[in-house]
């Protein structure tokens, strides 16, 4: 039976519409336990319940043929159950499955009506016919409005039909058709595909014209909705399901994707079709792995059943393959709602005449159990009423939940994906990239192998680097582990539509593979890998023929080890220093460096045998506005940097460092307003640099305070109250040979701050760089030598977003070394473009 959300003016009236299975000696709907007043009263859960509230499911028929005639729709639609939804003019299927504590159910929105639905019936010739009612929710105009049928057939029975939905991963969702669909089909889908996610969100929505005047569906209308970015498309290798890549999505709410109807499946009714369709889907489920012969399987299954699970995707490709494959055991793992079934959900808005937490009923939580074994499952409870579990199932057991003799049911809206995140979403969107505990191996070698060994740069960009030939990767940090490395080890098993190879036969019996670029009846263009492309004569050509296969070659597994791998998917998945938030906008940043220009100084080449760098970086409170001086930024951002480099190590600290801190140290980065700078400090300063320690100081880290002379003793220059200038500086290049300048001929343009009057003896140090003050050129990078130690000033640095100038990171990387005594004043050059701010303009 079929009951509506019932007496909205009680607080513990049902606030959602249900399909009930009514059994002898159970309680359904009024009046509702309390536990003062009917303490006794155990209220039975719905098998299924209709959201959002309001909807007034009134009419109910099981989708059988007249007479031993048709059913309506596909045969997957068959027995199921057609619900009216009367105030809102809703159409559902409701997929019913049995188990022995009662049923459980799936349903999926079919239609969205502008009169009040009131009931409908399957006709002798299996169509549908759906009876209306005129006027307004709640009642309409009553026995003596008027009303309307409407006939609703299916025509073009051949093609694909939507039959599954679901989150296969927190980036990936997949649709699955009960037959297989064409390029053509793909190409028109991906043209205005959309999905939009909520609370309230619903397929359709926006062909709901008929709502009741409750407050209640007005704070629906107004709850928050948000657009999802499909970042990629394609299909499996059988053209049977759909795969949409998307940012990673965690909160348990609604998701409806609309899709474009591609033209070859429109009819030829003379009224008119609506040019889409809409399906929907949830974070509901749970994950299923299963090892087998094949290899490990891994999907998302609807109910902790095989058989429920089994029923509610029939017609899906995917989970045919892992049933039939699938062993006795099958491992499931998920979160599931175990607050109490048996309490009824209050009224939004209501208040209780009783205190609902301190009621010791309301507040127990049903136990999930193994139906076979009898076994109790240890369930990881949160503060979001979602438990973890892990657990094993065979085929003929079966979850349920379990409270003193009762035991019901799990119903699949109370599982959710293992990333669900319980609640309603909030003004802050659930695109958050969660932190990564996925991967273990070390990022720099994975970029290594990406440019490397690899070769996966000349068809590939990845932040910025790389070729446009194939798919760009900048969303894999929102892919999971097991999709990427299926991706990598099996490329053929999706193939993104966008990058479909061809394979073109010449007449000679040449044949060549690419990506057609442009056609026309004379010519073809293909696109090959390492950014190259070529022309044919059409005279020349046999056949083109779309691939089967990917054109990544199918190499990887055997050419990688099992080390390379982990590097290489670390490096894939994970972006350890993006660039640094700029928000100021006066002055704002320089254009970004062109990474063409950055390239030739950036040499491939990696040391075999690296001796152990220390560095220690010194940093301070930050003293001036936005993004300037944010020296516990950069403390943050490069002790990051500079630790991903092999055999490096970082230590940090705030304002002078300490005598053992220097004494731990081969070079020192000063980057603050030198707080802590005084006699003592030089003291400690001097026995630094004649024990061969290397200095390196940015910007307001030259600052003497009272003692000016002696800093500039130790390191050249030094600022005390001297001349500065804010705005557009050219850093102009000496003609001094010195590896931490070599390359650099013409000036560099910053916007940044100078300084100039600095006290210290300029004939003292090698003058490397100089800005033009006063008409005059004036010392912006400069080198000492004294002794053993190593000292380099450098003035740029005041803006955040200088300190991600690729061309500034140069500077800097190879005065580190250089002060070091490294053979290689290159060799931290492979950190200069991670979490850099550069183009691939030319």
């Amino acid at each position: 039976a079929t009951e509506q959300e019932g007496a909205t003016w009680l607080p513990n009236g049902n606030p959602l519409d249900e399909l009930l299975q009514i059994v002898p000696g159970r309680h359904y709907g009024f009046p509702p336990r309390h536990p003062r007043d009917l303490p006794q009263v155990i209220d039975e859960p719905a098998v299924i319940e209709y959201g959002p509230q309001h909807q007034s499911t009134c009419g109910m028929i099981f989708n059988e043929g007249v007479n031993g005639g048709p059913a309506f729709g596909p045969l997957s639609w068959h027995g199921d159950a057609l619900i009216c939804g009367e105030s809102r003019g809703k159409l559902w299927r409701t997929k019913l499955a049995k188990t022995p504590e009662g049923y459980v159910a799936q349903t999926q929105l079919i239609a969205c009506l502008n009169l009040l639905t009131v009931d409908a019936c399957v006709t002798p010739a299996g169509d549908l016919l759906i009876a209306c009612h005129s006027g307004p929710p709640d009642w309409g105009t009553g026995p003596a409005g008027a009303g309307r049928l409407f006939l609703v057939k299916w025509e073009k029975h051949d093609l694909p039909q939507p039959v599954v939905a679901w989150a296969a991963a927190p980036d990936e969702l997949r649709i699955a058709f009960d037959a297989p669909l064409q390029g053509a089909d793909l190409t028109a889908l991906k043209s205005t595909a959309r999905i939009e996610a909520g609370e309230f969100v619903s397929p359709g929505d926006r062909f709901e014209s008929v709502r009741p005047g409750y407050q209640a569906v007005r704070d629906q209308l107004a709850a928050p909705r948000r657009l999802i970015e499909i970042e990629g498309m394609g299909l499996t290798p059988d053209s049977r399901t759909l795969v949409l890549r998307v940012p990673p999505q965690i909160d348990s709410v609604k998701y409806a994707v609309t899709l474009p109807l591609p033209e070859s499946w429109r009819t030829d009714s003379p009224i008119a079709q609506h040019p889409e369709m809409d399906v929907g889907l949830s974070l509901n489920g749970m994950e299923a792995i299963a090892e087998t012969s094949a290899g490990r399987l891994k999907i998302m299954l609807p109910h902790p059943s095989l058989q429920v699970s089994q029923t509610f995707t029939t017609g899906s490709a995917d989970h045919e393959k892992f049933f039939s494959l699938a062993p006795t055991a099958v491992e499931f793992a998920g979160r599931v709602d175990t607050t109490n079934i048996f309490q009824p959900a209050t009224q939004p808005g209501a208040t209780l005449d009783w205190d609902i937490a301190a009621d010791a009923f309301a507040n127990r939580r049903m136990i999930l159990r193994n139906a076979l074994e009898g076994k109790d499952l240890v369930v990881q409870s949160d503060a979001e009423q979602l438990s973890e579990f892990k657990t094993k199932i065979t085929a003929e057991s079966r979850l349920i939940f379990v409270l003193d003799d009762a035991s019901r049911p799990v119903t699949p809206q109370r599982v959710f994906a293992p990333w669900a995140r319980a609640g309603s979403p909030s003004s802050k969107a659930a695109t958050t990239p969660l932190a990564r505990t996925d991967v273990k191996g070390n990022w720099l070698h994975g970029r290594r192998i990406f440019f490397g060994k690899g070769i996966c740069w000349t068809c590939h960009n990845l932040r910025g680097e790389g070729m446009n030939f194939g798919p760009d990767l900048g969303n894999l940090i929102y892919r999971d582990r097991d999709s990427v490395l299926s991706d990598i080890m099996n490329p053929s098993a999706t193939i993104n539509p966008d990058h479909a190879g061809s394979q073109i036969k010449m007449q000679d019996g040449t044949v060549v593979f690419g990506i057609l670029a442009a056609s026309n009846p004379d010519r073809i263009s293909l696109r090959l890998p390492a950014g190259a492309q070529a022309g044919y004569l059409r005279a020349d050509i046999e056949t083109i023929i779309p691939m089967a296969t990917s054109l990544m070659p199918d190499v990887l597994h055997t050419a990688l080890s099992d080390t390379d791998k982990e590097d290489l998917l670390t490096f894939l998945l994970t972006n350890p220093l993006p660039p640094a938030s700029i928000t100021r906008t006066d002055p704002g940043p320089p254009p970004s460096r062109k990474l063409s220009e950055v390239m030739p100084f950036l040499p491939i080449a990696i040391d075999a045998e690296q001796r152990p760098l220390r560095i220690l970086l010194s940093a301070g409170t930050k003293d001036h506005g936005l993004n300037e001086h944010d020296y516990p930024l950069w403390l943050e951002r490069w002790s990051k940097l500079l630790a991903m480099a092999d055999n490096v190590t970082v230590t940090t600290c705030m304002d002078f460092p300490s005598r053992e801190q220097l004494a731990a140290a081969d070079v020192a980065v000063f980057y603050s307003s030198n707080g802590g700078w005084g006699l003592p400090a030089a003291i400690q300063l001097d026995a630094f640099q004649k024990r061969g320690g290397g200095l390196v100081y940015l910007h307001w880290g030259i600052e003497g305070h009272q003692n000016p002379k002696e800093l500039a003793e130790h390191i050249g220059l030094a600022f005390s109250a001297c001349a500065f200038r804010h705005g557009e500086m050219n850093l102009v290049f000496t003609n001094i040979p010195h590896p931490i300048t070599a390359g650099f001929k013409a000036p560099l343009n910053f916007i940044d701050e100078t300084y100039w009057k600095l006290h210290g003896d300029p004939a003292k140090i090698s003058i490397l760089g100089t800005s033009l003050e006063d008409n005059a050129p004036t010392p912006q990078l400069w080198s000492r030598e004294v002794g053993e130690s190593r000292t380099i000033g450098c003035i740029p640095g005041h803006y955040t977003w200088t300190m991600d100038d690729p061309f500034y990171r140069i500077l800097v990387l190879r005065s580190i070394c250089w002060a070091a005594h490294e053979k290689n004043p290159n060799r931290l050059a492979e950190l200069v473009l991670i979490g850099a701010r550069f183009t691939q303009g030319e």
